[in-house]
């Protein structure tokens, strides 16, 4: 079970009319331009809204983009454009005007709305600018037009997408965080149809959102709504009986509500009063409903806790979920009232150093390394259950075997570098049983199913997985490379793992693209495993690290007859070791200076090119390159002369080959395909 997660959020945005998606190392300028083109694009198809996710909340916000540079590049189509985690977005002035937080003419209607922050210039003009359910209230109060972003194929094909993955990485469950964001009931009736029709494998809790800036009779009235819901889509594996909330935001942000202050002297209070929470939870229990509440500052756990305790039936499993600062005391009010905490069971796995020194500027330090703990749930006896938040899940893997794996091993490789990152602390590592548990039968206990699923026994659902591996046994550090072999619901088999190596794995692949029979091939051989078991992220920007070790790979993975080098910044424990000692023992690199590789550092296109010529011997060929910006004496002249005359690249146009820009995933296993392949 996945306690937790936003599948449908993300294939949706995959698929929807009017989107428009961010990567993690767009800048300013990145933005805009994407921006843009997509906002032209939505004009020029009649669209009225465009919508925009997965910016770096702290790359952006240190050199965030005006309110007249959003306007100037979203000619006039309404729009909101989220980071990464969900929590802040930015918005031109048609999307405040449409929600009413300015009029027509540029006079300010709104200055405030309850649950977030409505950033205000000197003058007290909105800078564009929002964080937590100021933004909720801007999509649902007619910043957006939801018929434009989804439709009913739109819905049906992001339910499909999700079950893909769920049943190809082991999940037989997973709770939908966001059911109604971009529509108030399309994903609602997509999964009634397809389960109708025989098409849904999975059981699919869904959520319904309510905001804190809504009316007590506005709140009545959405509760009734889900209630409707329920009874008009529910079935026995479509579950939309969820009222989500926020009670805080994140404490990364400082929009976690925390018991102390921050350092700053900022004193953020949860969204909720504590009565209106419980009257909320009283109400939704009464109508066969259950409370599903964000939270991650100790002071939100601590009141919706209260709320809970207050209002709650005793019989529901009304939720908390993430839980990053938990207070002793709380813990054993958790078990002993039959609240129901999923977390991720991998977050305490932290950011090293440099998220650590970020954090140590507003935060206490016991609330750094107090984080995420989930031992302490066990220890009080509380069903705590397993939540991935996909895909605001990086650098923490998806699947629940990768996830079991951090959770006892503390042990996870920063996606850049290849190295290890550090927890928290180290004393809240679980055992393999405590992760199982909470990926199985606590997950069931969460949705109040622990009497059909979650485990194997006489008179329950034959729901399992068949592994390629026995995860109690086997090394620890070796759990998360358990492969699915096929994936059973209620006794039928639903998923077979394809035994065809030359299927495609990642899901972010698609077969149009100019590099799919690229990565296709480096998948099969083992050259790559992706981001994750489902991921290539081909747009991602390569490190030098990796693409050593992809061509190391590709070469069939031959032994170094040395065992060091010079350089001083490499980590013999690293994925890339060997690479590096059989690209430096046989002249493919000697580093960026006598005593560093930099394995860490972007890859640019003229040291991809450089790489895989010194590995074929620096071939000598009479070709005339009529590239720019390619000069002669270059260390790279003759790698790209010979690259261009072998067709192991075309340049980045007819005239140039951008040497200096960073070199991509899909674009090395290009430049490695063409050589080894064609």
């Amino acid at each position: 079970t996945d306690g937790h997660s936003h599948y449908t959020m993300k294939f949706s945005l995959d698929n929807m009319k009017g989107c428009v998606m961010f990567a993690l190392e767009d800048d300013k300028t990145a933005v805009l331009q994407k921006l843009s083109a997509a906002a032209q694009t939505a004009k020029d198809a009649g669209k009225q809204s465009l919508f925009g996710f997965g910016w770096n909340y702290l790359a952006l916000t240190m050199d965030p983009p005006t309110l007249a540079e959003l306007d100037n590049v979203t000619h006039g189509v309404s729009t909101i454009i989220f980071d990464q985690g969900g929590h802040h977005a930015f918005c031109n002035s048609e999307c405040l005007k449409r929600s009413g937080i300015i009029d027509g003419k540029g006079g300010v209607l709104i200055k405030e709305i309850d649950g977030g922050y409505l950033e205000l210039d000197d003058s007290g003009y909105p800078t564009g600018y929002a964080d937590e359910r100021v933004t909720g209230y801007m999509m649902r109060n007619g910043g957006i037009d939801y018929d434009e972003l989804i439709d009913d194929e739109v819905a049906e094909t992001s339910i499909k997408k999700t079950q893909e993955l769920l049943l190809s990485t082991g999940y037989i469950m997973a709770l939908d965080g966001w059911s109604n964001m971009f529509h108030p009931s399309k994903l609602y009736e997509a999964a009634n149809r397809l389960d109708k029709n025989g098409d849904l494998m999975i059981v699919f809790p869904m959520t319904y959102e309510v905001e804190p800036w809504q009316t007590d009779a506005e709140i009545e009235s959405e509760i009734e709504n889900l209630a409707s819901l329920k009874e008009t889509y529910g079935t026995s594996h479509v579950l939309p009986e969820y009222l989500k909330l926020f009670m805080d935001g994140v404490v990364e942000t400082k929009t976690g509500a925390m018991l102390k202050p921050y350092k700053d002297g900022t004193v953020y209070k949860g969204f909720w009063s504590v009565d209106r929470l419980a009257e909320i939870t009283k109400t939704c229990n009464a109508k066969g409903l259950t409370v599903h509440t964000h939270v991650m500052g100790d002071a939100a756990i601590k009141d919706t806790t209260d709320a809970y305790i207050q209002g709650g039936d005793g019989t529901h499993r009304n939720c908390m979920v993430h839980l990053r600062n938990v207070r002793q005391e709380d813990f054993q009010r958790f078990a002993d009232n039959n609240i129901a905490c999923s977390a991720g069971i991998t977050w305490h796995v932290d950011g090293g150093d440099e998220s650590n020194t970020y954090l140590a500027e507003f935060l206490e330090p016991e609330y750094i390394n107090q984080a995420y703990p989930i031992k302490s749930f066990f220890d009080a006896g509380v069903k705590v259950s397993s939540h991935s938040d996909f895909p605001a899940n990086i650098p923490c893997p998806q699947d629940p075997f990768g996830i079991m794996e951090v959770a006892v091993t503390g042990t996870i490789p920063d996606p850049s570098t290849g190295e290890m990152l550090p927890v928290y602390d180290k004393d809240q590592l679980v055992t393999v049983e405590q992760a199982f548990q909470a990926l199985t039968i606590n997950g069931a206990w969460q949705l109040g199913l622990e009497n059909e699923r979650g485990s194997i026994k006489v008179g329950k659902w034959a729901d399992f997985v068949l592994a390629d591996k026995d995860v109690f046994t086997c090394q620890k550090a070796d759990i998360g490379k358990t492969k699915v072999v096929s994936t059973w619901f209620e006794g039928k088999m639903v998923y077979a793992a394809a035994y065809d190596a030359n299927t495609m794995p990642f899901v972010d692949v698609p077969e149009t693209a100019y590099y799919y029979d690229a990565v296709k091939w480096a998948a099969k051989n083992l050259i790559t495993e992706g981001t994750d078991k489902a991921h290539f992220n081909p747009n991602g920007i390569a490190s030098r690290a990796q693409m050593v070790t992809f061509l190391w790979r590709a070469a069939g993975c031959p032994e170094p007859t040395i065992t060091e080098t010079p350089f001083t910044d490499l980590n013999p424990n690293g994925y890339y070791y060997k690479a590096v000692l059989l690209a430096y023992e046989n002249g493919i690199t000697d580093g960026t200076s006598e005593t560093t590789f930099e394995p860490a550092k972007s890859v640019s296109r003229a040291e991809a090119v450089s790489f895989l010529w010194r590995y074929a011997g620096k071939p000598v060929v009479n070709y005339y390159m009529n590239m720019s910006d390619v000069a002669s004496g270059k260390y790279y002249t003759e790698a790209v002369r010979w690259a261009l005359a072998e067709k192991i690249t075309d340049g980045t146009s007819t005239t140039t080959f951008s040497p200096n820009d960073n070199c991509l995933r899909n674009q090395i296993a290009c430049f490695l395909y063409r050589y080894f392949v064609k």
